[in-house]
């Protein structure tokens, strides 16, 4: 796997984005395959952009998040399993931000990816709030009205395939269209909290 150290921005995520789209145009990989990693990676690292670093972030991003947040945070107990992410820039997550303002020194992500005829493989971590994405439940969930919660999931099933590219994490503590996407486009999901780290396996497939 190649591997990057990058931080949770908007220019660090186009160079994802480039870096990505480089490397799928030398392979055997369809349209449709590449707008599935296209949309998985823009969807998950806005994610990263925008809520998992609320102390970070601006005034107005940790006020929408609230007390809500703690909510959706799964706050799991280190393990003592060995990372499988061993890189300097986890044992010192500075080190690659050192030219960065102090809010982005603490904004953190690395990445290890593979990209083959086929599969993309990408291993996100980050020290941002412990955030389960297999376990998040869209607040519609918990309705009273079970009929009324079964006819806004409908709504926005719809929504969601009729807004193609459009969709973005603006819908998370909405809804869930962000994560219900990422997790209906990627064929193989995995996530776990381990020594102060967010780590998700995210495989795609040309499907």
């Amino acid at each position: 796997m190649k591997h990057l150290d990058l931080l949770a921005t908007q220019e660090d995520l186009s160079k994802l984005q480039r870096q990505l789209a480089a490397e799928l145009a030398v392979v055997s990989f369809s349209d449709n395959g590449k707008e599935k990693v296209r949309d998985v990676v823009r969807e998950f690292y806005t994610n990263l952009i925008e809520y998992a670093y609320p102390d970070a972030s601006d005034a107005s991003t940790s006020e929408l998040l609230g007390d809500d947040l703690a909510a959706y945070a799964t706050n799991l107990p280190a393990s003592a399993e060995a990372s499988i992410w061993p890189t300097n820039a986890m044992e010192n997550p500075d080190a690659n931000a050192s030219s960065e303002t102090d809010s982005n020194v603490l904004r953190p992500v690395c990445i290890d990816y593979s990209v083959r005829t086929g599969r993309v493989s990408l291993r996100f971590a980050d020290r941002g709030v412990p955030f389960n994405l297999l376990e998040y439940t869209p607040p519609m969930a918990d309705a009273d009205d079970d009929e009324q919660a079964d006819s806004e999931r409908a709504d926005d099933a719809d929504e969601m395939e009729n807004a193609e590219s459009c969709v973005s994490f603006s819908n998370v503590f909405a809804g869930g269209l962000g994560i219900e996407l990422i997790r209906s486009l990627t064929d193989e999901l995995t996530y776990r909290y381990e020594n102060g780290w967010n780590l998700v396996d995210l495989v795609i497939l040309d499907t």
